[in-house]
């Protein structure tokens, strides 16, 4: 699946909150798949990252982003990428 619109949309700044919303619970259906999981690159996870911190005051779009962050990072490989963009900083204001 090619996931770079996806990531386009919630990496950038969109006011309409339900169409970041779609497009979060898409990245999260889409990133219980393996294949997908193991595509994602540095610049998909940055805009994870991005996105995290644009949606921290909003605990619903925070929680969707959580999820598809969690699903990405079920692979090992995608940890290390996930935490030099700042993403666990990002992460650690949600506790």
């Amino acid at each position: 699946d090619d996931l770079t619109p996806l990531l386009d949309l919630v990496g950038s700044v969109v006011a309409d909150h339900g169409l970041l919303s779609s497009a979060l619970t898409c990245l999260k259906i889409l990133s219980r798949k393996e294949k997908n999981r193991r595509s994602i690159e540095l610049g998909g996870l940055k805009k994870l990252a991005a996105c995290a911190d644009f949606v921290s005051n909003v605990p619903s779009l925070a929680a969707e982003c959580a999820n598809v962050v969690l699903n990405f990072c079920y692979e090992r490989r995608n940890v290390s990428p996930f935490v030099s963009c700042h993403g666990v900083g990002v992460l650690s204001r949600y506790l």
